[in-house]
């Protein structure tokens, strides 16, 4: 499941189902109690565009407990549901925003799996290391690996450009 971040406002051209990831502030944040008696939140996530409500269920509730309340900038990470006239977002997990790494993913495309150009590819990760995980999807196997940490980039404008440059254009995506 990749997700990359979005803006709330982008939320309408959005599938009803779709994993996806908003960062913005928190404006309310509304904790209720459940019919079993666990805790529940509705939050209302606000950024530069829009805002959203975000529902969080009990099990997230009590993983994400520390973010659960206003005027903290978080990445709500979650299920669009488009069930009744307002998107609204199943949070399955809520990160603050300094605790957010973007990670990044390499699509290969089947003319790009060999030796000489895995050893280009390698070259350039290492050149610019960094906290940022990086995945690599193969087309033609439609498979997915994490790299190990020693091809983890630091995610600047540096990088994502050389590997543009190596790969194509579209070619890797920040999630």
């Amino acid at each position: 499941k990749i997700q990359y971040l979005t803006t709330i406002e982008s939320l309408e051209k959005q599938k009803d189902g779709k994993y996806i990831s908003v960062a913005g502030i928190i404006r309310k944040a509304k904790r209720v109690t459940t019919k079993k008696g666990d805790m529940m939140c509705f939050l209302e996530i606000e950024d530069f565009l829009g805002v959203v409500e975000v529902i969080v269920f009990p099990k997230a509730f009590y993983d994400n407990i520390n973010y659960l309340v206003p005027d903290i900038p978080v990445v709500v990470r979650g299920k669009l549901d488009k069930s009744d006239d307002n998107n609204k977002i199943i949070a399955d997990k809520v990160i603050g925003l300094e605790d957010y790494t973007p990670e990044f993913c390499i699509i290969v495309k089947p003319e790009q799996e060999d030796n000489a150009f895995f050893s280009k590819i390698t070259e350039t990760l290492q050149e610019n290391a960094g906290p940022c995980p990086v995945y690599m999807y193969f087309m033609s196997s439609k498979k997915m690996i994490k790299g190990n940490r020693e091809f983890w980039i630091d995610g600047s404008e540096t990088i994502v450009n050389n590997l543009k440059n190596l790969l194509g254009k579209n070619s890797i995506k920040q999630r």
